[in-house]
């Protein structure tokens, strides 16, 4: 039945509630598994406001900040590229460095954390852009100082979701800074 839908590339549904659906049509001997299906479908997806738009584009995804939390956050959106999700992380925000080599000291942070051990990940670093390739995925290291300073489009982000990991910026008025940035479209506290 799903097979014969149109379109299911923006499918949302409750696999557990489609199987009772379909439980049902077989006990009351309807047969109508297509009806079902599409019925309970339509009823999933229009509980997910505007689902076609968002569903069909990949969102670009920034860290701002990169403590415990954001290389916890970098270490689930790396792991789920791919696999359907709809995010990816394209830039990490952080404080300029006071010296030294800041790419392999951010790189090392996120391989190796004491609490949450190893990321078995292939890293490679591009020193020229001051960016990582994790398994594939290109993220750019962007220096600082607040975040109403940063053109996210230079780096070819746009329409970002900068998630703020910080704790310096707690209300609307601090938050509101990051929107002032070109290439930020929302902002989540974490």
């Amino acid at each position: 039945a799903l097979q014969r839908m149109s379109d299911v590339r923006n499918l949302r549904c409750d696999l557990g509630q489609l199987l009772r659906v379909c439980e049902k049509a077989v006990e009351t001997t309807a047969l109508d598994f297509d009806g079902a299906v599409a019925e309970e479908v339509a009823k999933s997806s229009r509980s997910v406001p505007g689902l076609k738009n968002q569903m069909n584009v990949a969102r670009d995804i920034v860290l701002y900040g990169f403590g415990r939390i954001g290389r916890l956050l970098a270490r689930e959106l790396i792991r789920k590229t791919g696999s359907g999700n709809k995010m990816r992380l394209r830039g990490i925000v952080v404080r300029p460095p006071k010296a030294g080599a800041d790419l392999e000291k951010r790189s090392q942070l996120l391989l190796r954390d004491s609490v949450h051990g190893q990321f078995n990940c292939k890293c490679e670093l591009d020193h020229d852009k001051n960016a990582m390739i994790i398994n594939g995925n290109y993220i750019q290291l962007i220096y600082a100082k607040s975040p109403d300073s940063i053109d996210y489009t230079s780096y070819g982000i746009n329409d970002a979701l900068v998630v703020d990991n910080t704790g310096i910026w707690r209300d609307r008025a601090g938050l509101g800074l990051h929107l002032k940035s070109k290439g930020a479209s929302c902002v989540l506290l974490t």
